[in-house]
């Protein structure tokens, strides 16, 4: 625990080295989050979700709540109450102004999600294993870019929430091995409900959050695949992430969009291959998910799948070679990752990697295969698009 405690001090103490040139925010998204802020703070929930902030986008206006990240928005409006600086509140921790919190904001995250790691690692392995997690979270590079004092952006936020979803995942996949009465009896399921309720938000709190379903649902379908009957009580995650996704207007984890479709789809999928006679051979199992796969990637890939809503951001991370709107490659921190910048920033983690995976190849129970799809999925993605590259980490 003493070390725990050590490594969220120092990830915090990390994250805090830009307040020795003073107390700023950095960059323009900062800024208009930091507004918004002031705005819940003065006109309350109900007086932003109905915003139309007109000083923006003439001369029709902006439609704050369809339009922006609402999920990063309010809960960190909620969390500034205990630090505010408010008349009301006079038992308040400290004094803080919003543009105070706002600069501090994703210090305390960075020490929050340092905990997190340490969780995942203990359950993945054992309490060895979270305090590496814990630590190479703490001094990862694309993790600090996008997490020091002054970036009151969505990254920070969304990367915990996601995380901690993934976290109470792990948590009940760890319980489900003992059967499903045994599931039933340790209340796993309802670490399946509260991460499908944490999803739900982190997709809100941030786009990128989204690629923490696909080692989700690759997992979902590996254990369906072996036919392990556990693995239809994890339609509780899927069913109550996609259902609240529902609340929020802007969230590509809904019934009708890429994201939820997908999850939903895959979900429906592993289910199905519990109930397959086992005289059917899984190499052709396999085969049939991975064309299914295909055709809807090539699907969401056409001008039809971005007809329906899909954001072009996120399919160039997975197709490198989609053609892109060009106001969005426009923009430098959506073009490719290159080896020279991946190697700056991850060389002392590449050995590390090699030997986990030929780790989690031998091993092959669960844990491992968890660990494997998020590995995968996450150095595949980071490498694919610099706005990802924390997913490297």
């Amino acid at each position: 625990m003493v070390l725990v405690i050590g490594l969220i001090a120092l990830s915090m103490t990390i994250r805090m080295q830009p307040l020795e040139y003073g107390w700023e925010l950095d960059g323009m998204d900062s800024f208009y989050n930091y507004r918004v802020l002031n705005y819940l703070e003065a006109n309350g929930l109900q007086s932003y979700l109905e915003w139309q902030d007109d000083k923006v986008w003439y001369p029709e206006g902006r439609n704050i709540s369809a339009t922006s990240q609402v999920a990063f928005h309010v809960l960190s409006a909620i969390l500034y109450q205990p630090f505010g600086d408010a008349p009301a509140a006079s038992n308040n921790l400290l004094d803080f102004t919003t543009y105070e919190f706002a600069i501090i904001f994703p210090v305390m995250i960075g020490g929050a999600t340092t905990a997190v790691m340490y969780g995942i690692g203990s359950k993945l392995r054992d309490w060895r294993a979270g305090l590496f997690c814990a630590f190479f979270f703490t001094v990862s590079v694309p993790i600090l870019v996008r997490g020091m004092a002054g970036w009151f952006r969505s990254e920070p936020f969304g990367l915990f929430l996601g995380l901690l979803a993934l976290f109470l995942f792990i948590s009940a996949v760890r319980n489900n091995n003992d059967g499903l009465v045994e599931t039933w009896r340790n209340k796993s399921w309802l670490k399946l409900l509260a991460g499908g309720v944490v999803m739900a938000f982190a997709v809100s709190a941030w786009g990128g959050a989204l690629f923490f379903i696909i080692p989700i649902l690759i997992f979902m379908l590996s254990e369906g695949i072996r036919r392990k009957k556990h693995t239809i009580l994890y339609a509780y995650f899927t069913v109550i992430a996609v259902a609240v996704s529902s609340m929020f207007e802007r969230s590509t984890l809904q019934w009708d969009d890429f994201g939820g479709l997908g999850l939903l789809f895959g979900t429906v999928v592993s289910c199905m291959f519990v109930r397959v006679s086992r005289k059917i051979s899984i190499v052709f199992i396999v085969f049939i998910v991975a064309l299914i796969a295909v055709l809807f990637i090539l699907f969401y890939g056409t001008e039809l799948g971005t007809e329906h809503g899909l954001n072009t951001r996120y399919v160039n991370a997975v197709l490198p070679s989609f053609d892109r709107n060009p106001i969005v490659e426009s923009i430098s921190e959506h073009t490719h990752n290159n080896v020279m910048n991946v190697f700056s920033h991850t060389i002392f983690l590449i050995p590390l990697t090699v030997i986990g995976a030929i780790y989690a190849i031998k091993k092959r129970d669960s844990m491992a295969g968890i660990a494997l799809a998020v590995g995968v999925v996450g150095v595949f993605v980071g490498f694919n698009y610099i706005r990802l590259e924390m997913f490297l980490s």
